[in-house]
């Protein structure tokens, strides 16, 4: 199948000065491609010049074969919707009538609404949950509201390609995750869509295809989900070792420093929110023991000193077991998460009687009580 969209040797940049050079690119029909990258790697420039909101420095964008730059502004607002971050406000305007501007590539010289218009317009505001907000003045409606009604009016255009720079801004998490499921809904029905985002999780959701513009260099690289590994992330936002874990799309604050002050002994996904109270607190501890498929393990990585972690489904070392009881007899605190243990982490059990036995053990309940004048 031929590519609805083919950018070849593209290079953008502002006064002659190339920020990105050399891009080439092809998107087929119903793709979503996304853009990432640090702030200033190029992602919005890319969207703009490919929208011809820029003038390119060198290189074509091919519509079907046909010169995207070429065209005339009507015939390309047929096959293209826009949605920029930098947007005008429009005065003294309805909400439907900034929707209605999606119309415009399809009314007739007098930009009269048909009844055709009037029911893609109620079409597109009923597609982002935006019927309420139709006679509303536009200027006075919330940003994350507005991002909503500009969603709409690139949908009621109608195009084939939908350009849209960081959509999700403004938006809660309910509203990003409704906007990520109608993108991919009209992809499947066919529209191809190019976006950047700056949530990696979402990235990792929505995308077919990721363009990396990378800040090091003036070059965008195209991968697929499986290529887009933690270092490579961690690399590109220059984000600490083990901060980013690529399956959950999560990326974890600092790790305490200095020596561990107490020994968290979680599972099962127990430990995650008492890692992060210590990193808050900014107090270090060590974790254990924790299986290699243990759900909280890249949290307890990213967070904790040391993290005693033996395979799955298989018997606790020797050298693991005594490694847990060296790190709970140099902790001032052994904190229970609460989770039930079974016979392959019978040292977890071990390690927590011990710990009541002289004194060190703590349950979740008391520390938040308590405080952390505990380990003083």
């Amino acid at each position: 199948m031929d590519p609805i969209l083919e950018i070849r040797d593209l290079c953008v940049g502002y006064q002659n000065k190339p920020l990105l050079s050399h891009v080439n690119l092809s998107i087929h029909r119903g793709e979503i491609i996304c853009l990432i990258g640090p702030n200033g790697a190029g992602k919005s420039t890319l969207l703009k010049t490919i929208s011809k909101h820029l003038k390119a420095l060198s290189g074509v964008v091919l519509l079907e074969q046909q010169d995207l730059f070429s065209m005339n502004a009507k015939k390309r607002a047929k096959r293209m919707a826009v949605m920029l971050t930098d947007r005008n406000k429009p005065e003294l305007m309805t909400c439907k009538d900034v929707v209605a501007l999606g119309r415009y590539p399809h009314t007739n010289s007098l930009g009269h609404l048909t009844k055709e218009d009037e029911r893609q317009i109620l079409l597109a505001m009923q597609r982002v949950a935006g019927q309420a907000l139709m006679d509303r003045d536009f200027n006075q409606i919330s940003d994350g509201q507005r991002q909503r009604v500009l969603l709409a009016r690139a949908i009621c255009q109608q195009p084939d390609v939908m350009i849209l720079d960081e959509p999700t801004s403004f938006l809660d998490i309910h509203y990003k995750v409704e906007l990520l499921n109608i993108l991919r809904e009209m992809a499947r029905e066919g529209m191809t869509i190019i976006l950047s985002l700056h949530e990696i999780e979402m990235v990792h959701k929505i995308a077919d295809k990721i363009v990396c513009c990378d800040p090091a260099s003036s070059f965008v690289q195209v991968y697929k989900q499986q290529q887009m590994d933690q270092l490579f992330i961690e690399n590109i936002f220059g984000l600490e070792q083990q901060g980013y874990n690529r399956y959950y799309g999560s990326v974890e604050l600092q790790k305490p420093t200095g020596l561990p002050r107490a020994l968290i002994v979680g599972g099962c996904g127990t430990g995650i929110d008492w890692y992060r109270y210590f990193q808050r607190k900014g107090v270090a501890f060590d974790a254990g023991l924790l299986f290699s498929n243990d759900l909280e393990l890249p949290v307890a990585k990213a967070l904790a000193t040391q993290v005693v972690v033996a395979d799955a489904f298989v018997e606790v070392s020797k050298e693991q077991k005594d490694q847990m009881r060296a790190l709970a007899d140099s902790a001032s605190m052994v904190l229970d998460c609460g989770c039930q243990h079974g016979p392959f982490d019978q040292i977890n059990q071990e390690i927590l009687q011990k710990a009541k036995e002289c004194g060190k053990w703590i349950d979740t309940k008391t520390l938040l009580e308590k405080g952390f004048f505990l380990l003083e």
